[in-house]
């Protein structure tokens, strides 16, 4: 018993000697994850290694890594840009798929489309009824109605829609998507909208002052495809045109002459 009482002991000090010889040594931690809340957007959806990801929802990626986001674009509209931010800001990138670098642990992202055509989306006199519209949330400013909400509209009044750019953004456009497919963009804030049956959300885009991407000129629904113009020449332009080939014409005669 005295022996196992020995060996009690010495097993006991080991342990404590190991302890204190290890203590305060820097702790190997994993790799920390950052959320990126994707915001939902209008026109299209963002993709992750092919994945689908949900608008209104934060995805964890490991803090330091390049996360590639692609915006695509459902039938009937274009991908304009990327509005990004985390702690140090906010910014835009037309570049898509988009190669975003997560460093902040509160970060952002979202796309934002317009329609190849301008669809009119009047009211006619045969709707009736009630028109729920949800309003979407966008990076940037608030809206009245507040978003994240729906409003009933009675089909046919005019709704009134209200933009306003938080600090350091500005207003770019309103989107006003349809059931039916057809969308309409207008830069008018407070947008007045006569509602209808087919419309059914209504959405803000804001974008930082220091950015410099517009809004593309986006075809009215039932105009006819431009036809290319034959340039004009202006009279001076003609004149040249004709001396010059009669310059041409009289060299070649005088020099066959001579031969």
């Amino acid at each position: 018993m005295k022996g196992l009482g020995y060996f009690a002991l010495t097993f006991l000090a080991s342990a404590l000697i190991l302890v204190s010889c290890f203590t305060g040594l820097p702790t190997v931690k994993a790799q920390g994850q950052d959320g990126v809340y994707v915001y939902e957007s209008c026109g299209g959806s963002v993709l992750v290694g092919g994945v689908k990801l949900n608008g209104g929802t934060t995805y964890n990626y490991t803090d330091g890594s390049t996360v590639t986001f692609n915006a695509v674009p459902i039938t009937g509209f274009n991908f304009l840009c990327w509005d990004y931010a985390n702690s140090t800001g906010t910014s835009t990138s037309t570049d898509n798929p988009f190669n975003y670098k997560i460093t902040s642990k509160e970060c952002a992202v979202q796309p934002l489309f317009t329609p190849a055509v301008n669809a009119s989306l009047a009211s006619t006199t045969s709707q009736t009824g009630k028109s729920p519209f949800e309003m979407l949330i966008s990076i940037g400013g608030t809206t009245s109605p507040v978003a994240a909400t729906y409003t009933n509209y009675s089909i046919g009044d005019i709704a009134t829609f209200t933009a306003k750019a938080g600090q350091g953004f500005k207003f770019l456009y309103w989107l006003v998507p349809a059931a039916a497919g057809g969308s309409s963009v207008s830069t008018s804030n407070p947008l007045k909208f006569n509602v209808t049956a087919e419309a059914c959300a209504v959405q803000a885009y804001f974008i930082p002052q220091s950015s410099t991407v517009t809004l593309p000129s986006i075809t009215p629904a039932g105009s006819p495809t431009p036809t290319p113009k034959v340039p004009e020449f202006s009279t001076a332009t003609a004149v040249m045109i004709a001396t010059i080939i009669l310059l041409f014409a009289v060299g070649t005669y005088a020099y066959r002459k001579r031969k």
